[in-house]
């Protein structure tokens, strides 16, 4: 005779499984805010390094510099797609 085993989950060990996925979702998320705000802030100092002439060749003026950094983020990243695959 074959004897087979059934497991399952108490409702609190399947509560706790949830809170802890949840737990690192959020984790995750406050992770990618964080490099995402660092990113933000390191293309806001890199062009404000720039001087007027190089910025007005860009299309930007020097007030402009963390609205527009900060829309394009709004936007998304816009990610190649090569031709050949």
């Amino acid at each position: 005779m074959a004897s087979g085993t059934m497991t399952t989950t108490s409702p609190s060990h399947s509560m706790a499984l949830s809170t802890g996925l949840r737990l690192v979702q959020y984790l995750a998320d406050l992770w990618r805010a964080y490099w995402a705000h660092r990113a933000r802030r390191a293309s806001i100092v890199l062009l404000s390094s720039l001087d007027d002439r190089t910025l007005a060749d860009i299309g930007l003026a020097r007030s402009e510099i963390e609205s527009v950094v900060r829309e394009k983020s709004k936007q998304g990243l816009r990610h190649y797609a090569p031709d050949w695959q």
